[in-house]
């Protein structure tokens, strides 16, 4: 007798499965070395990551939420552009900062504005970990 949630051999998914070598633990362990340091405000410890956008709009209002019922939109919708967003985050001490920058300007260029931006709220008086 078969049951819902038995295994189903014919049923597969294909996944990137990671090698993990030497040099990447090396690495991931340097990392969390860094995150393990206590707080030091001349050193500041600050994660950093970028992340293209699409920007999408509704081309039907929504139906508004009722009792027992969530609001309800319909799958289409018109691109409106995309843009890159830059976080920065500090975790020993929960500061954080998020940028947008239109794609109209080189990826490159957005990159050195978000490092501008954080040389803006960490001044260089000393050197700073950036992961």
């Amino acid at each position: 007798m078969s049951k819902k949630n038995d295994i189903k051999p014919w049923l597969k998914e294909q996944w990137c499965i990671p090698t993990v070598g030497a040099d990447f633990v090396w690495r991931m362990e340097d990392v969390l070395d860094l995150y393990s340091e206590p707080f030091n405000p001349k050193e500041p410890v600050v994660c950093f990551d970028e992340r293209p956008c699409q920007l999408i709009s509704e081309t039907r209002t929504p139906l508004p939420m009722e009792a027992d019922q969530p609001q309800r939109y319909d799958y289409e919708y018109k691109r409106e552009g995309t843009c890159n967003l830059f976080g920065f985050f500090q975790p020993l001490t929960g500061w954080r900062h998020l940028l947008c920058y239109s794609t109209t300007y080189k990826s490159g260029f957005c990159f050195v504005y978000a490092i501008c931006a954080l040389m803006y709220y960490f001044p260089l008086l000393s050197p700073f970990a950036l992961c």
